[in-house]
C-alpha cells in the first residue's frame, strides 16, 4: 500500500485538528464558516465545500487560512498544525485506506469516499455523488441518512451500490486551485472554459449551481454544460464568481 507523503500527513494533521475544534464547539461545518464570516468580518473565507476539503485533508491550507482558523479557535497555528495524543492511530488508519497505485481507479484518492458504514456521520451534510454506472451527472447533494437518500435541486437519488459518496470532489472531478484564475465582467466576455461557484447559503442551490459552464449562444447568459441552468451575467460577485479554466 502507497504511504502518505509528509505534505498527505501535514494535511491530514490539519484536518483532524480542525474537526476536534469544531466539533469541541458543537458547530456544522456551516456554522463554523459563518462563525469565520462574523468573526473576520468579511465574506472572503473558504466555502463549505473547501473546509470540507481541509478536514478530509485532501485540500492544503494556505498560511492566511491557518491563522484565520487559528483565530478563530482562540489557539495557536502551532496547535492546528501539531500531532495530538491518539493521532497516530487516526493517521495509520487513513494511511491503511491509502489506494494502491495498481488499482484501476488512481484518480479517486479514499481520503475522500465515504464508506456505507460512515454515512449516518454525515447526516445531513453536502455530500459529492459519483455513480459508477457513469450514466448519471456527479453532483452535489446533502445526505438524507433516515430515508437512505440524498436531496439534489429538483430531485432525490436513493442510495444504492452504485452510487458513490464523497466528502469532497474528488480528483476527477476537481480542477486544482493553480490551474484557474477569477475573472471580472470584461474577462468572462472573453473567458471560453468557466467554472462558477455558487455564493447561495442554501447547499442545495449551491451544488446544482456550481459548475461547468458556456455563454449561450447570443452571448446573453451562461449555461451549465451538466444541467442546463442558467445564470445572467449581472449576478458575478453578487450570487456567484467565476474562474477561468487555464489549460
Amino acid at each position: 500500500m502507497r504511504r502518505l507523503v509528509e505534505s498527505e500527513k501535514m494535511n491530514k494533521v490539519i484536518g483532524i485538528n480542525l474537526v476536534k475544534k469544531r466539533k469541541e464547539r458543537g458547530w456544522t461545518q456551516k456554522e463554523m464558516r459563518s462563525k469565520l464570516v462574523e468573526f473576520l468580518a468579511t465574506t472572503d473565507v473558504p466555502s463549505e465545500m473547501t473546509i470540507s476539503a481541509y478536514e478530509n485533508g485532501t485540500r492544503t491550507m494556505n498560511a492566511a487560512c491557518l491563522v484565520a482558523f487559528a483565530r478563530l479557535f482562540g489557539c495557536s497555528v502551532d496547535e492546528l498544525v501539531g500531532y495530538a495524543p491518539g493521532m497516530e492511530i487516526e493517521l495509520k488508519r487513513m494511511e491503511e485506506r491509502a489506494e494502491n497505485t495498481g488499482e484501476t481507479e488512481p484518480h479517486f484518492h479514499p481520503g475522500y469516499q465515504i464508506e456505507p458504514s460512515r454515512y449516518a456521520d454525515y447526516d445531513q451534510e453536502p455530500v459529492f455523488m459519483a455513480p459508477i454506472d457513469g450514466m448519471s451527472t456527479p453532483k452535489w447533494g446533502i445526505l438524507d441518512y433516515s430515508r437512505m437518500r440524498v436531496c439534489c435541486a429538483g430531485m432525490t437519488i436513493q442510495l444504492s451500490p452504485e452510487l458513490r459518496l464523497y466528502a469532497a470532489k474528488p480528483d476527477a472531478f476537481e480542477i486544482p486551485i493553480d490551474t484557474y484564475k477569477k475573472l471580472s465582467m470584461v474577462a468572462l466576455m472573453k473567458a471560453n472554459n468557466i467554472y462558477v461557484e455558487s455564493f447561495s447559503s442554501n447547499r442545495e442551490i449551491r451544488g446544482y449551481v456550481t459548475g461547468y459552464y458556456t455563454h449561450s449562444p447570443n452571448r446573453a447568459f451562461l449555461v451549465n454544460t451538466a444541467n442546463g441552468m442558467t445564470l445572467p451575467y449581472q449576478g458575478l460577485g453578487i450570487s456567484y464568481a467565476a474562474y477561468e479554466i487555464i489549460k
